[in-house]
């Protein structure tokens, strides 16, 4: 018994190391020179859950599941269909416009194949332990809040001047680092999700424990804000209560409400947070015309502005789309027309693999093929009969990292695409975990 305990802590802990530990990188090999494929090897600890792979390759074996690719799957046929499309569309797609394969895309397609398998096997496990999941993984956050420093300043576009983050420095001489992560808006794309869930956690258990594990949290995410923390927060709730206003307890919308509030109190009182939104050039995107002002702090809005001019544009030149992680693909494309070359320097260096959003990397990757995501998205929230804390962090952290995302192989996102074509209670299915 101690060691099937053990064992599921194992794999608790691999799980938090993909959804929230993505930060967190080594550097493995240095001048490593192998062709030209790289330089430099890093590990992420999001890697870690490959070793997921080895009681699902034992449990395959013990059943012997070689021959069907839907039981080698636990029968998710849906994400079998699902990533095989992924791989048809990228060849297709490289084909179409004449690209190469480059290494780094094959492994990241294989890595993004891993995923699915083990998201096929363990999400029931997800599911059952996501309680846990959420405790270890606050205190682990909060832990290295307090213990490790950066040597960078802990400020950014939005909590700079902040008076929350003056009243911990100055009165209570208590500095509360982002944590592991290395920017604020990485907080903002992770603890809405979070946070939603933690509610309807709270509503249904008093663990006093996990409470205060989710107050302090709340202050450090305040005292690291950002602009895709706050507005995740309110775009969030509006979807939560339009879609499942019927669906969940009234003490779930009362607490939720009174942390909407707050928030957008604090957002709309810090011109510093707005100004992020507000310095949206639509003009510019209908004319599609990149700013030459990325000198100021307005780099992060000119970005977004790049983005949407190329989904735009991906849709009306490339409607197929550039395949998989071909985000930078259609960015590089795109920066290269002459009437771009004197565009600020870092526009055409920051973020081009991620654009910001995975909404701009979905429909830049599967250009009109990635609506029909969304609408799977939407069929799964008219499909959820009884809404667990799992469920409100998948929807809410899908909508956050479609606003500001890092790809599907950070923040968990991939984990997102697979709930969403997840089958439940398939009959007589086996399982791995007892």
């Amino acid at each position: 018994m101690k060691l099937k305990i053990n064992y599921n802590y194992i794999y608790i802990f691999l799980l938090i190391s993909f959804l929230f530990l993505w930060d967190v990188n080594f550097l493995i090999l240095e001048n490593l020179k192998y062709g030209n494929l790289f330089d430099k090897f890093y590990i992420s600890l999001r890697h870690l859950i490959i070793f997921l792979l080895i009681p699902i390759f034992f449990f395959i074996k013990k059943n012997n599941l070689y021959f069907s690719i839907f039981k080698i799957f636990n029968q998710q046929r849906y994400i079998v269909f699902f990533f095989f499309f992924f791989l048809f569309h990228y060849s297709f797609s490289n084909i179409l416009y004449s690209q190469t394969t480059q290494f780094n895309e094959f492994l990241s397609l294989a890595f993004f194949i891993f995923l699915a398998l083990i998201y096929s096997h363990f999400r029931d496990f997800l599911l059952n332990n996501f309680d846990k999941i959420l405790l270890i993984y606050l205190f682990i956050f909060i832990f290295f809040s307090v213990f490790l420093e950066y040597k960078i300043p802990n400020v950014g576009a939005c909590n700079n001047n902040f008076y929350l983050t003056n009243f911990f420095q100055e009165k209570l001489k208590l500095n509360l680092s982002k944590s592991f992560y290395l920017e604020n808006s990485h907080i903002g794309m992770m603890m809405p999700a979070v946070f939603f869930s933690a509610i309807l956690i709270i509503n249904k258990s008093r663990n006093y424990f996990f409470i205060f594990l989710c107050l302090l949290s709340i202050v450090i995410a305040w005292i690291n804000s950002s602009t895709t923390f706050f507005i995740s927060v309110i775009i969030s709730q509006a979807f939560l209560f339009f879609f499942f206003y019927k669906k969940i307890q009234d003490k779930f919308w009362i607490f939720s409400l009174i942390f909407f509030l707050v928030n957008f109190f604090i957002f709309f009182s810090n011109a510093n947070c707005t100004r992020k939104i507000t310095d949206i050039n639509l003009k510019n995107v209908s004319e599609q015309k990149i700013s030459n002002e990325g000198g100021s702090n307005k780099l992060t809005s000119i970005i977004y502005e790049r983005s949407i001019i190329i989904s735009l544009n991906t849709l009306y030149e490339h409607p197929i789309g550039w395949g998989y992680d071909g985000m930078y693909k259609a960015t590089d494309y795109f920066l290269k027309k002459t009437e771009h070359e004197n565009v600020y320097h870092l526009v055409k260096l920051l973020n081009l693999k991620d654009g910001l959003g995975n909404f701009f990397k979905l429909v830049n990757e599967f250009g009109l093929f990635s609506f029909f995501i969304f609408l799977f998205f939407i069929k799964y929230l008219f499909k959820i009969k009884e809404i667990h804390p799992y469920n409100l962090f998948i929807i809410v952290l899908f909508i956050t990292q479609c606003l500001r995302g890092a790809g599907y192989l950070n923040g968990g996102f991939a984990f997102c695409l697979f709930e969403i074509f997840y089958i439940n209670n398939i009959f007589g299915q086996k399982s791995l975990i007892k």
